[in-house]
């Protein structure tokens, strides 16, 4: 665990099902939306970055109201078949904020008395 001010950054390699491209994986992750209608969700979950010096912590964790992911990189990886740099803020998105989203959800779906 190492100390971080503004958002926690994952270097995620992924074997996919079919094997896409890097593009179709980067056009996949443009369009996903889950559709979930809470009052503290993101419109967009996901915020995806072409350049390829992003997403960076202090530049981007907190836009979206600090709520989204942002994920960039996604480039082909030689083991994996994919790879891709994923961003999070730790408090909006991580523990507040996730745990306000599963309340809201449980909410949603009448699993609360």
């Amino acid at each position: 665990r190492v100390l971080v001010v503004e958002g926690h950054t994952e270097a995620v390699s992924v074997r996919l099902k079919g094997s896409p491209s890097a593009e179709a994986a980067r056009d996949a992750l443009r369009r996903w939306n889950p559709g979930l209608d809470l009052p503290s969700a993101p419109s967009r979950p996901l915020l995806f970055h072409d350049a390829p010096d992003r997403p960076q912590p202090r530049l981007d964790a907190e836009s979206g109201g600090g709520m989204a992911v942002h994920i960039g990189r996604v480039r082909p990886c030689p083991v994996f078949g994919l790879k891709f740099t994923a961003l999070g803020s730790n408090t909006e998105r991580g523990a507040a904020g996730g745990a306000l989203l599963n309340a809201e959800l449980a909410f949603s779906k009448g699993l609360l008395a």
